[in-house]
């Protein structure tokens, strides 16, 4: 019965909730001014401690931080986390006995075209504070029960939202308690930070952010020959294919190796296109052995490269590449040695001119 009333007074609240742009809070007239404040320090740290990857930064403002993606690139949807802590957040010193035991039980409802899950309760108590079963099957709402007196509890949640819908405009998620309801646009959410004190002893603090999407940058493999001049290794040339990672030749690539005067080694190439001989990108880098065998020519059997490649025109790298060549199960004295390796395009550092993989 007790559950039926709390689903029937969160039905209550979800039909009085507007859509405006403003957040929107409902609680009792007896209570403070609930109107956002800075989140206090004492209130960032529970934050550092228990949000998802969001770290306070020097001064103050949590950070927007990417360390929890989701890879919703090819997806309809756009995520975000959001994390709420509410009861005594500045009486946490207090003896619980002093101070009155807050009803938090409510809920989370996401609007339209969305999903919600959980990622962790937060400072939950066993057999005080739980999850609703009546909502595991809802993937837009999600209930709780919590009660605190001089301690706090909370949750943190990663949203999906349609890209489509809701309207920038419109409602994206509700927030329902007795003491305190807030209403979230998709606009607010991907960057909201807030305290709301609720009356002498109680407050809830809130932190959303969107996430950005996992980017895949282009990559690929290199296959090819490393050749040295004589038996010891110390220079020589390099040629190969240039992959895609599914496998289809975008390019062919060819260099030359070399020791120089003080130990360091040192190779130098160019990428050009399968049938015409354009050059696509400058390929530089340093090499080394890696044999464990000791004898005077067996040491030159196995190593590895590694390095960047730009493309014409460009100062900086647009990509990295390294591999391996050689194999220790070859004859201590052959010249022509397997090469394979990987690139990847650094694809955060925007370009118009031609990649190597659009070939």
């Amino acid at each position: 019965m007790k559950i039926i009333g709390l689903l029937l007074a969160i039905a209550v609240v979800l039909t009085l909730a507007g859509c405006s742009e403003k957040p929107v809070s409902t609680i009792p007239a007896e209570s403070f001014d609930v109107s956002a404040r800075v989140i206090p320090p004492d209130v960032h740290r529970l934050f550092d401690q228990y949000a998802l990857d969001m770290n306070a930064q020097s001064d103050g403002e949590p950070s927007r931080s990417g360390g929890f993606n989701a890879d919703v690139s090819n997806t309809p949807y756009d995520a975000y986390v959001v994390t709420f802590i509410w009861g005594s957040l500045l009486n946490v010193a207090t003896p619980a006995a002093t101070l009155p035991v807050t009803d938090w039980s409510g809920s989370l409802t996401v609007n339209a075209d969305g999903k919600i899950n959980v990622a962790k309760p937060i400072s939950f108590e066993a057999g005080q504070d739980f999850l609703l079963a009546t909502f595991r099957y809802d993937p837009k709402v999600v209930g709780w029960v919590s009660l605190t007196s001089g301690d706090f509890d909370g949750m943190s949640f990663i949203i999906l939202l349609g890209r489509a819908t809701p309207a920038a405009s419109a409602t994206a998620i509700t927030f329902a308690t007795a003491p305190f309801t807030l209403r979230l646009t998709a606009n607010q959410m991907a960057w909201f930070a807030a305290y709301y004190q609720i009356s002498n002893t109680s407050g809830i603090a809130v932190l959303s952010q969107k996430l950005p999407p996992i980017i895949t940058c282009p990559s690929g493999l290199m296959v090819g020959h490393w050749v040295k001049a004589n038996v010891t290794g110390d220079r020589g040339t390099f040629n190969g294919l240039w992959l895609k990672s599914n496998g289809d030749t975008t390019g062919v690539f060819s260099g030359m190796f070399w020791t120089e005067n003080d130990g360091r080694r040192l190779f130098s190439g160019n990428v050009s296109g399968v049938v015409t001989t354009q050059i696509i990108a400058y390929l530089n880098g340093k090499w080394y052995y890696e044999d464990p065998r000791m004898c005077p020519l067996c040491g030159a059997g196995f190593g590895r490269f590694s390095g960047y490649f730009r493309y014409p025109g460009h100062n900086d790298n647009d990509g990295i590449l390294q591999g391996q060549f050689g194999s220790l199960t070859l004859p201590a004295n052959q010249l022509d040695l397997p090469l394979t390796g990987s690139w990847t395009v650094l694809c955060y550092r925007p370009t118009n001119e031609l990649r190597v993989d659009d070939k």
